[in-house]
Parts: structure tokens; C-alpha cells; sequence
């Protein structure tokens, strides 16, 4: 029916529960996969000698695995497994260059092929990576997990906004994933490395990211720069305020969008400076004091909170921003600075510590990794859940009760109707010829579940014409050659006299009303599963989600209840 389907319920109840039922036989399995792992270490090695550890680097290893256990927890959020892809990865898309959005469309595919596996592995996936950060024996694996996986993220998020007219380092330019990138990068790195180059590193890249970021936002016809409510900053400052949050929150962010409006330039001008500053302040300075990285944490975190409002409420918010990684490798450049000047080798100390401890934390981190891992390779190989769909039509119905019969004739003159050939299960719609909005999804739907099933399983495909007033034989062969649909063996379009359609229409509980849109038809968008005995036995609403998903979860749905019917003849 024109305008259903346009959208889906992200917080569905049913979807929720599926994403949690699935999370936790997934955390289930991993628990006990990390008893094992956890065991055979102990067998191994009973006491755990670790290097000591440069003062950067474990900086560094704890900031970011806290990071990324917070990240794994805001995955838990019951919105992500509908929201994810049909709002933030499609939003980063839109504002997107075409030659660059290819990425962006496979993650948004292969998501809502499989929201609900998707959402539960990346909880597991955050979570692994986090622990083995936070565990110093196994770092090093998921520092370089980290950076794989952030690259990932970034390229699947539109690229941190790189080509987005109105991206803005305030509000998380180039991708706070950059920075997990870094950080892993330098985690990963032998213990040697952490002399002055670490900190060399560090000074440079903090430096380069805070100078560009303020000339970034100082760039002319990005929105920043006028008056009013026009301004960028108070457009984001409103949508920002707008969600379910803390009510001191929500007026501090309205006090930087109220600012942007009163002061104008101004506004634009005092923060991109200030930023620009600290960026020279950390290169140009031979040594950051305590009160230096003090005045720099204050300032980034009030922007953090006044400008970027935490990034942790919306319902789906996937991570902290990316202010916070930023004061985390601040405060490891002060650190690192620090401990230098204590030795002339670096901040590393000769022996070593046990760290047995720290065992749990890593074979728990690492079995999560692996169940995750193990868990995507299913998913993506495995076919579309019928998630997508339930969540916009509901479930079906099961029914037992005789099909009512009909015939009527297809554009060659053939006539077709139920009852059918003994022995053939049909799955029976209501098209109407001259739609070329849902119809065409519903049939593309029915011609993959065709398609799905060799001939020793027959499966055949009626449509009956849904439009009382343009329902001639040429406007249905013109529906079947604009779709592709004519070329496809036991694919059925049917029409017949006004009279005969109607009849057929309230047989099948179908209402069809003119006034659509360019002369479409008003109808029930429906799909009834009709077994070989001529029993009507599944009945499915099919108003058609959204995107690639919309047609494959539905083929799933009728894939797995004409596999039913097979299995009971």
C-alpha cells in the first residue's frame, strides 16, 4: 500500500528480545570458553611473569580498554540491532560522496541483513577487545584487533565526516575511531619503542590533530559562521538537546548553541582559536607541566560535555566521542614526559612482576573475541534473519481452513487459480499493475523465494490483480516486463473482469480502493502460503521494509514456513 513501509519502530519489543536472548547465549558460550582458556593457561605457565611496563604505555592500555568495554556497553542499548544502520550508517552515507559510499552500503546490508547477530557479536567483539587492553599479557593481540576493527568502523561510519559539507572537529572530526587507531598502533609497539619517540609520537600527533582540527572548523561556508538560526552550532545544539538525557545536560548544551546565535563569528572564532592554541601550547613547549595538562583536560572536557554532550545518550550512541580518547593520550604524553626525565632508557623498569591476576580479565576478553569472531563468520555466511521484516509487519498467522477457490487468466490466456496443482505449494499476492512502489518489492520478494527451490520441490507464484480500474492484460504484461518478472517460470500475474476480482478480493479479506498516487490502487499488501492439499495454512502481512533487507528477511520468512509445509506432506 503507497505510503506504508517508509519506516520501522527501532525500539520494537520483539526485535529487543531476540537481541538479548541471543547476547546471552553468546555470553554463555564465551564464559565457558574462557573457563577452558583460562584452565590450559594455568596448566601452562602457573605463575604469569609480565615485563614491567612503561608508564605510557600502560596510560595508554588502560584509558583505551576502559574505552572499549564502555563502547562494548553502549552496544547493549535495545535500539542498535534497527538503529545502527538505517540511522547513523545511513545518515554518514547520505553525506557522503557516491564514488565513497560503497563501504557504507555493504555495512548497511550486511547489518540489516543480520540485525540481531550483528548487534549481539559486537558487543562481544568490544568487550574481548577491551579486556585484553586491560589484561597486560594479551594487549598487544588486542591493540591490533583495536586498530583493525576501528579502521573498520571508520570506513563503515562515513569516514569520520571527512566529506560532510558541515563536519566540524566539535563535534568528532576526523572520527574519534582515528584516535583508538593511534593508540593501538603505539600499544602494539616492543617496549624499546617507548623512549623519547613514544613520547615524540604522542606530542606530534596531539598537536597535528588539535591545530588541524581548529583550522578544519575556521574554513569558510560550513555553517559556523552566521547568525541566528541558521548557525550550525545551534541546528546540532538543538537536536543534540532534543534527546532523553539529564536536564542540566540538555541547558548546557543549549547554552552553546544560544552563544553560536548571539555572538555569531565570534563564537566560531573564539573556539577554534582556543583550540588551535592549545594544539601550538602541547608542540612548541619542551615539556607540558601538571597544571599545563590540567587547564588543557578541563578545557577538552568542557567541550566534551558543552558541545559534544558526552555522546552517550540518544538511545543510540556507540561511544564517548572524541574528546575523551584525546585526553587520554594528553595524559599519556604528561606521563610519558615525566617518567623520562626519571631515567635515561625510558620509563621501563628493569625484572619482572607477576601478574596472575590479570588472567581472568585476558581469557575472558580473549573468549569473548573468539565467539564474536566465530559468531560473524556464521552470520555473514549464514542467510538474512527474518528480523527486518517481523519488525515492520509483525508475525504471521497459521491457519488450517480450505483455500476459497478461483480462476482467473494470465496475459498468454491461461487460466490459473486455486484450487492448483495437487502437490505444489503457492504462495498466493494481490499486485497492482500500474505500482511501481511496493508491488515491484512484494514481487521481488516472491520471485527469490521462486527461485530458492528446485523443481522437486514446487513452489509457484500467483498474483491477482489489485486495482479495479486498470487491471487489462497490457498494463499487466507491462508490469511483468518493467520488473523483469516475464522471464520467471511459474511466476503467475492474473486478472479477469471487475466483477471476478472483487469476488476474489473479499474472498481473501483484500481491500483495494482507487485515488493513489498516479492511478495506484489502496490495498492490503498480504501473502497467503496455500499447502498441495489446497488448505490455506500461513497468512503473512507484507508491507515491505526498507532497503535490500526488507526483501531478503522476507523471502526468509516465507522460505522457512513452505519448508514447513514440505515437511508435513
Amino acid at each position: 500500500m503507497p505510503g506504508m513501509g517508509d519506516g520501522i519502530n527501532i525500539h520494537n519489543p520483539f526485535v529487543a528480545d531476540a537481541f538479548y536472548r541471543t547476547l546471552g547465549q553468546h555470553v554463555l558460550v564465551g564464559l565457558l570458553l574462557a573457563a577452558l582458556i583460562g584452565a590450559w593457561w594455568a596448566w601452562r605457565q602457573p605463575l604469569w611473569p609480565v615485563d614491567a611496563e612503561p608508564v605510557v604505555r600502560r596510560t595508554l592500555r588502560y584509558g583505551f580498554g576502559a574505552l572499549w568495554v564502555l563502547n562494548g556497553a553502549l552496544q547493549l542499548q535495545s535500539a542498535m540491532p534497527l538503529g545502527l544502520a538505517t540511522s547513523i550508517f545511513t545518515d554518514a552515507r547520505d553525506d557522503t560522496p557516491t564514488w565513497a559510499q560503497g563501504p557504507i552500503n555493504v555495512a548497511i546490508t550486511v547489518w540489516n541483513e543480520h540485525p540481531v547477530g550483528m548487534a549481539s557479536l559486537v558487543v562481544l567483539l568490544q568487550l574481548g577487545i577491551g579486556l585484553m587492553l586491560l589484561a597486560q599479557r594479551t594487549s598487544r593481540i588486542g591493540a591490533l584487533l583495536s586498530v583493525g576493527w576501528s579502521g573498520a568502523i571508520w570506513f563503515a561510519a562515513g569516514y569520520g565526516g571527512l566529506f560532510a559539507s558541515g563536519s566540524s572537529f566539535f563535534f568528532g572530526w576526523p572520527g574519534g575511531v582515528v584516535l583508538y587507531v593511534l593508540a593501538g598502533v603505539i600499544i602494539s609497539r616492543r617496549y624499546t619503542f617507548f623512549d623519547a619517540r613514544a613520547v615524540w609520537t604522542l606530542r606530534w600527533s596531539i598537536a597535528t590533530l588539535l591545530i588541524g582540527g581548529g583550522l578544519w572548523q575556521l574554513r569558510p561556508g560550513t555553517g559556523f559562521w552566521g547568525r541566528g538560526d541558521t548557525n550550525e552550532w545551534w541546528r546540532m545544539s538543538r537536536d543534540m538537546a532534543s534527546m532523553s538525557q539529564p536536564e542540566l545536560l540538555q541547558r548546557l548544551v543549549r547554552f552553546a548553541g544560544d552563544a553560536a546565535v548571539h555572538l555569531g563569528p565570534l563564537w566560531n572564532i573564539g573556539v577554534s582559536v582556543a583550540v588551535v592554541a592549545i594544539g601550538a601550547l602541547v608542540w612548541r613547549v619542551r615539556r607540558i607541566t601538571r597544571v599545563a595538562i590540567v587547564l588543557i583536560t578541563i578545557v577538552l572536557v568542557a567541550f566534551w560535555v558543552v558541545v559534544q554532550d558526552t555522546g552517550l545518550f540518544g538511545g543510540l550512541s556507540t561511544d564517548p566521542n572524541s574528546l575523551p580518547p584525546l585526553i587520554i593520550l594528553a595524559i599519556g604524553l604528561y606521563r610519558g614526559q615525566a617518567a623520562a626525565e626519571r631515567t635515561a632508557i625510558g620509563p621501563t623498569v628493569a625484572g619482572t612482576v607477576t601478574r596472575n591476576a590479570s588472567r581472568g580479565v585476558a581469557a575472558i576478553g580473549a573468549a569473548m573475541f573468539l565467539v564474536a569472531s566465530w559468531s560473524l563468520f556464521l552470520t555473514v555466511c549464514g542467510t538474512t534473519e527474518s528480523t527486518f521484516h517481523v519488525a515492520a509487519n509483525g508475525e504471521g498467522t497459521d491457519v488450517v481452513t480450505p483455500a476459497p477457490p478461483f480462476h482467473l487468466t494470465d496475459p498468454t490466456g491461461r487460466r490459473v487459480g486455486i484450487p492448483y496443482t495437487p502437490g505444489h505449494v503457492v504462495a498466493l499476492t494481490f499486485l497492482d499493475p500500474v505500482c511501481f512502489e511496493e508491488c515491484s518489492l512484494i514481487g521481488h520478494q516472491l520471485v527469490e523465494l521462486l527461485r530458492s527451490f528446485p523443481d522437486d520441490r514446487p513452489v509457484d507464484v500467483i498474483a491477482v490483480a489489485a486495482n479495479s480500474d486498470d487491471h487489462s492484460p497490457r498494463e499487466v504484461k507491462n508490469f511483468l516486463r518493467r520488473n523483469h518478472f516475464d522471464t520467471v517460470p511459474r511466476f503467475y500475474f492474473v486478472n479477469g473482469s471487475t466483477a471476478a476480482l472483487e469476488a476474489t478480493y473479499a474472498n481473501y479479506g483484500v481491500t483495494v480502493h482507487g485515488g493513489g498516487e498516479d492511478g495506484m490502487s489502496i490495498h492490503t499488501n498480504v501473502v497467503y502460503l496455500i499447502d498441495g492439499r489446497g488448505q490455506l495454512r500461513y497468512i503473512m502481512t507484507d508491507t515491505p521494509a526498507p532497503g535490500r533487507a526488507g526483501v531478503s528477511s522476507a523471502v526468509t520468512v516465507l522460505r522457512e514456513q513452505v519448508l514447513r509445509l514440505f515437511s508435513e506432506r
